[in-house]
């Protein structure tokens, strides 16, 4: 039987091509991916920086780091308001597990059900640190450098949850294990799309009194040389990515903006 739950999943284990990565990825010769964070961090990605890996126990799909392909360029804007866009290189080389299929889904649970920890999972409180032990464990166990899968959350008209891709890239360290620091298989990540300023609302849990504004230093340091309403955007997804990465090689951003 385990033999049998071990074979379904690796018979899910794709390559780049298969999983139509080529496709979401590529534009203008290059690879790339966008991740949105909160504007604090706008400042840090002025320059060429690395893309923290995340490793808190609510995720999809364990420890790594989340992004977007460049073709779904809104789609994960619920986390921030800063589109930080990444080159992907190594991707070609990537073992892939595409769980938005049906068959993919079925294979990952029946191998859950096969694990000696699996009581934990439904008949303790332990369950969210017991996924995300499986989660890890599972990637680790097959090696699989990305998993796709479909939005699981969504910001009103920029995901389509039906339709868009996600992806969590796996970085390793030296002994095999997932390394949980920073990521250097997605590289050169820069601030490179502006949706909008935010402000905290609280400071150390109490309402705060004048909030600083977040993006002005970040705005200043990079130009926008190009500005498109967020209609527009939403209307013309491969054009917007196009822009996007035009902007990234010139060190740039895109200011997706509301009217007035």
């Amino acid at each position: 039987m385990q033999s049998t739950v071990v074979d379904a999943v690796k018979r899910e284990i794709v390559d780049y091509a298969t999983a139509g990565l080529n496709r979401l990825l590529e534009v203008d010769e290059g690879r790339y991916v966008i991740k949105y964070v909160p504007s604090a961090w706008a400042m840090q990605y002025t320059v060429s920086g690395r893309l923290k890996v995340s490793q808190t126990p609510a995720l999809t799909w364990g420890t790594g780091t989340y992004v977007s392909p460049i073709l779904h360029p809104l789609s994960t804007a619920l986390y921030g308001r800063c589109g930080l866009v990444a080159r992907a290189d190594d991707a070609p080389a990537w073992r892939v597990f595409d769980a938005r299929k049906a068959s993919a889904q079925a294979a990952y649970v029946n191998w859950v059900r096969s694990q000696p920890i699996f009581h934990d999972l439904v008949l303790t409180v332990h369950a969210t640190y017991t996924n995300h032990f499986l989660r890890d464990l599972f990637r680790a166990t097959f090696q699989i450098d990305c998993v796709l899968f479909r939005p699981d959350q969504a910001a009103d008209l920029h995901t389509d949850t039906l339709n868009d891709t996600w992806l969590l890239v796996t970085d390793w360290d030296s002994h095999g294990g997932i390394d949980p620091t920073f990521s250097t298989r997605l590289r050169d990540a820069r601030f490179s799309v502006l949706l909008d300023e935010e402000f905290d609302l609280l400071e150390d849990g109490l309402p705060i009194r004048a909030a600083d504004r977040k993006l002005e230093a970040a705005t200043v340091r990079r130009l926008s040389r190009h500005g498109t309403p967020v209609a527009h955007a939403r209307a013309d997804l491969p054009q917007l990515s196009l822009d996007i990465v035009n902007q990234y090689v010139q060190d740039g951003f895109v200011h997706v903006y509301i009217e007035p």
